[in-house]
Parts: structure tokens; C-alpha cells; sequence
């Protein structure tokens, strides 16, 4: 019966762990899976991505990450994918980060700021170039 459990928990356990696996494309280029997001600010603030407009519409969803002053966030799409290959796979081939004052969400909310864009305070217009010469920084400062 214990041998059965440990057999049971074993392939289990392998089934995790393959498909947590980057795909053959990101290991094969050794690709980000993450991008840091800098607050060098004493404010507080939340970021949003969008494909390929530079404008928030609020569709139900919205970013719930807030980053401390001074400190950053990891942001990642997938587990099983890198951002070489998202921004290579996306038809437009970039994608927009929006960082918003978090006290201005609080204040107004994302419905209000829908197609308005208020409270922005950075717009990051990223691909592939420009995440390797950032070495997959994004950094807000006031």
C-alpha cells in the first residue's frame, strides 16, 4: 500500500514538474520569463499591459499590483513561456505598460480612468530590442 502512494506521488509529482517547463523556444534561446518593474518613487503604483494601445479600456479586468515605493515586482505572463516569444508571437510584435498612481485608482477607480488614461504616469512601449538593452528592467521615476 505505501509503495502504491509513493508511485501514486511520483507520477504526480513529474506531471508538475514538466508542465511548469519553459517551452523549447525559450530554452533553446535561454529566454526572460520575467520583467522587473522599478519604483525608484515614493509613490505608490500599479501597472497594467496592454497589446498594442497605448490607451486603458477597462473591460472588466484590471491590475491589482501595487508596488511599494523603492521596491519592484516580477511580471510574467506564463510559466511556460518567455517574453522573447510573447512579443515575437504578438502580431504586433510590442506590447504597452502602463504604470498608474495607485492613489489616484483608489480615487477614481479603472472605470473612470477607461479610455481617459488618468493617472498615468508612465507609458512603456516595449519589444524585444528594448528589454535587452534594459536587461528586462522597466524603471519608473519621478
Amino acid at each position: 500500500m505505501l509503495l502504491k502512494k509513493n508511485l501514486i506521488f511520483l507520477v504526480f509529482f513529474g506531471i508538475l514538474i514538466t508542465s511548469c517547463e519553459k517551452s523549447k523556444y525559450c530554452r533553446e534561446i535561454d529566454g526572460h520569463n520575467a520583467i522587473s518593474i522599478v519604483n525608484n518613487s515614493a509613490r505608490l503604483i500599479t501597472y497594467t499591459p496592454l497589446n498594442g494601445d497605448s490607451v486603458y479600456q477597462y473591460n472588466g479586468e484590471f491590475s491589482n499590483t501595487i508596488i511599494q515605493p523603492y521596491t519592484s515586482d516580477n511580471y510574467t505572463k506564463t510559466k511556460k513561456t518567455c517574453w522573447e516569444e510573447v512579443l515575437e508571437t504578438n502580431n504586433t510584435q510590442f506590447e504597452y505598460l502602463l504604470i498608474f498612481d495607485q492613489d489616484t485608482v483608489n480615487a477614481i477607480g479603472w472605470q473612470n480612468i477607461s479610455g481617459t488614461n488618468r493617472g498615468l504616469l508612465k507609458s512603456f512601449k516595449i519589444n524585444s530590442e528594448i528589454l535587452k538593452q534594459n536587461n528586462f528592467t522597466l524603471t519608473y521615476e519621478e
